[in-house]
């Protein structure tokens, strides 16, 4: 019984009829029929359509933040690239930092700025543009 629940949890896996010479099956065979393996369960139903994923591709992908949809997805791939930020602090005030991205966080990136060799960790919540240059 699972604790809080009044849940309890029983399997029970399906035996294969054993014949008369110990062999599973109900035919004759030459193996020791006691191995330790017990029969397993049948599988069966079909997947509804093809997938590569695993998932059947009727139902749509999860979207998480480390997703290509989401800004912090896609700049995950373009780590180690030169990129120039543009940021708006408070209402009409816009500054620009260009370097490396070096890294992507929840709420924050990562630049090493080129003239200073230096790390700036940047505000994401602030980013308007980035440009990314090639």
């Amino acid at each position: 019984m699972y604790p809080n629940t009044g849940y309890s949890a029983v399997y029970t896996q399906p035996q294969a009829p054993v014949s008369t010479n110990g062999c599973p099956g109900g035919t004759g065979c030459s193996a020791p029929a006691d191995l330790g393996f017990s029969a397993l369960p049948e599988v069966t139903g079909t997947l509804s359509t093809p997938s590569v994923t695993g998932v059947p591709m009727d139902r749509p992908m999860a979207v998480t933040q480390e997703s290509l949809q989401y800004l912090n997805g896609f700049l995950r791939t373009q780590i180690g690239k030169k990129v120039k930020v543009d940021f708006l602090i408070g209402t009409n005030t816009m500054t620009d930092r260009m370097g490396i991205l070096v890294g992507v966080g929840a709420n924050y990136i990562l630049l090493n700025e080129s003239e200073t060799d230096d790390l700036l960790a940047c505000d994401f919540y602030n980013i308007k543009f980035i440009r990314f240059y090639y």
